[in-house]
């Protein structure tokens, strides 16, 4: 085995790489292959294993969290950018072809492979809900043809391939020997599918493909051949003082409070000190302690804090409408933070205010300004729903650091109630959202627990709804919350709009399983997110506009981030702006059976005022 010196695009040295010959003893080819696995060869998986630990091996986790994307692909060796750029997919063609990649718009360079196989990039534009594809084209002799992975960096969406005969009005090729086996057969047509594994359908493609031979892959493959980043560097890594406070509801909101931080591995133990009032300095004596919970959680993907521990205390028997004063650490002496307090809620119905927040997703550090403009107007704010995608990275830990660094003094003071959005879903599942966030375990049966949960807070019903996966299966749970409730006040929050601010993103299974209950049992408010601009609809009732909010439900999109879109006028926008952060107050007033509803700019102005009378 030859060693030699790789240079990144800079041309100085970055990390030393050695060559892995195509025939041999490499450590790549007698990699372990795949139980699946079929093909002569190392597979892709096992090129992907192979090739991610001779790159952590030699270059350390930290050197490759701070490469780019240039200096990454330049670290592959040219048996390494051969296999994962021939053995993604295979198959067989039974006569000269044009092969197409159908893939979301290439960023410089990546995949590889395109530019490197002679791939060229078409004009025309394809459509998949709102994520354009671009073509990438070569011809092919008949036999064995294998692509490369999707990208080192990670794409929306999976590519798909087309396949055309070489001559212009020639026969159509048989495609055969489809590997791996979830590939399959189709024609190319509006409406139709392109992945395997995805109800997405295609709204626009060139032409001159429809009718054609269509591949059929896996959407939650998308990530598969993901490198780049795949180790990072957290911005906020852990210490042995406490951080990342988070309060939460895992039972009646009046009498509980569950609290979650987190310390590096050094701290091995949790406990924290309550006492009832205000109390600043805490006096831990006389203070109650309850040791906390401390669990393990492991990243490895973050290079500078991949081991840290999460400790989470549960109060029961507290007292309604009572402020408590509490602190964490490790049980000694110097190990305590600054105490801060939390109320919980009333017994009974009383005036109170929440604020609801849209999509935060990126921009953390304007965001959390704007947070704290908030808590400095509206300290009186008992809780905050955020109706999804808090972060744009949902598994990627470095994210929630991220975001939970600029809410300190927000969520350490007053509970989160968090929706899930389809960010936090990167990866098919929304692993980190539900390790963070302790929520009531008193949604649908048929869903994982935590997805979907409900609380009653003074006269008010919460109900948060996951819209990413199974909409129907809620439905029997969201009509028996509100079938069974007294509370003057119905609310909802999930993430996906039922009457969108842009055409092509309403989604039709909210419409058709979850709207007539709104209607059925009066919902006051649906709060979402997910457009990135701010709309409220007329009370809607039954898909029509009605006069007043005592006849329908009115719909609000907001965001809270720096990621903004432009948005179109329908017939159910009463109020819509664009390119405004916001942040919405709601109070609940008792005495006159009203709301008051207040949207505020990052600015500060008012945005948006109503309110409603019972």
């Amino acid at each position: 085995m030859i060693a030699r010196r790789v240079l990144s695009p800079g041309n100085q040295p970055f990390c030393i790489a050695f060559t892995i010959a195509v025939l041999g003893s490499s450590a790549l080819i007698n990699a372990p292959r795949s139980a699946a696995h079929t093909l002569d060869g190392p597979s892709f998986h096992d090129t992907m294993a192979a090739t991610r630990e001779r790159l952590i091996n030699v270059c350390g986790t930290e050197k490759l969290a701070a490469m780019s994307l240039d200096e990454l692909t330049a670290q592959l060796t040219a048996d390494e950018r051969h296999l994962l750029g021939t053995t993604f997919i295979n198959f067989h063609i039974s006569k000269p072809a044009w092969v197409h990649v159908v893939i979301p718009t290439v960023k410089k360079g990546d995949p590889f492979w395109l530019n490197n196989r002679g791939f060229i990039r078409g004009e025309g534009r394809w459509n998949v809900s709102s994520i354009e594809y671009e073509t990438w084209s070569r011809q092919f002799s008949p036999g064995h043809v294998g692509l490369g992975l999707p990208s080192l960096s990670g794409i929306p969406e999976n590519y798909a391939v087309v396949i055309t005969p070489a001559e212009k009005n020639g026969p159509e090729p048989e495609v055969s020997e489809l590997y791996p086996g979830h590939l399959r057969l189709g024609k190319v047509a509006l409406k139709e599918r392109l992945y395997v594994d995805s109800e997405r359908r295609l709204s626009k493609a060139p032409d001159e493909f429809i009718g054609r031979t269509l591949i059929l892959t896996q959407r939650s493959m998308r990530d598969k051949g993901k490198l780049y980043r795949e180790f990072r560097l957290s911005p906020y890594p852990s210490s042995t003082k406490p951080d990342n406070i988070l309060l939460t509801w895992t039972d009646e909101p009046d009498t509980t409070q569950t609290i979650r931080w987190r310390t590096n591995a050094a701290t091995t133990r949790g406990a924290l000190a309550l006492a009832e009032g205000k109390s600043s300095p805490i006096k831990i004596g006389r203070a109650q302690k309850i040791a906390a919970t401390t669990e393990e959680f492991v990243t490895n993907d973050i290079a500078n804090d991949p081991v840290i521990h999460l400790h989470t205390v549960r109060l029961t028997g507290l007292k309604p409408d009572t402020t408590y004063t509490y602190t964490i650490g490790d049980d000694t002496d110097a190990g305590w933070i600054k105490p801060v307090e939390f109320t919980t809620a009333p017994g009974r119905p009383k005036t109170f205010s929440f604020i609801y927040l849209g999509d935060a997703q990126n921009g953390f550090l304007e965001w959390g300004r704007m947070m704290k403009d908030a808590v400095k107007q509206r300290p009186d704010a008992a809780f905050v729903i955020m109706a999804g995608d808090l972060v744009t990275r949902g598994n990627e830990r470095d994210d929630w650091d991220d975001l939970f660094h600029n809410a300190t003094g927000l969520f350490d003071r007053r509970p989160i109630v968090p929706v899930i959005g389809n960010h936090e879903y990167q990866g098919e599942k929304p692993l980190l959202y539900q390790r963070f966030f302790a929520v009531r375990d008193n949604g649908p049966k048929n869903i994982d627990p935590g997805r979907a949960y409900s609380f009653e807070y003074g006269n008010a019903l919460v109900i948060v709804l996951d819209s990413n996966k199974n909409i129907p299966e809620q439905a029997g749970w969201l009509e028996q919350q509100l079938r069974d409730t007294k509370a003057l006040w119905k609310f909802v929050s999930y993430h996906h709009p039922a009457y969108a601010s842009r055409s092509g993103r309403s989604y039709p299974d909210i419409n058709k399983h979850w709207v007539p209950i709104f209607d059925r049992y009066h919902v006051d408010l649906a709060l979402q997110g997910h457009d990135h601009a701010y709309l409220r609809t007329y009370p809607m009732n039954a898909g029509r506009r009605v006069g007043k909010p005592a006849g329908g439900t009115i719909y609000l999109i907001t965001v809270s981030g720096t990621k903004l879109y432009e948005q179109e006028k329908h017939d159910y926008t009463e109020v819509g702006f664009t390119k405004v952060p916001t942040w919405q107050i709601l109070d609940i007033k008792i005495e006159d059976r009203t709301l008051l509803y207040r949207a505020y700019g990052v600015d500060g102005k008012l945005r948006d005022e109503f309110v409603i009378e019972k």
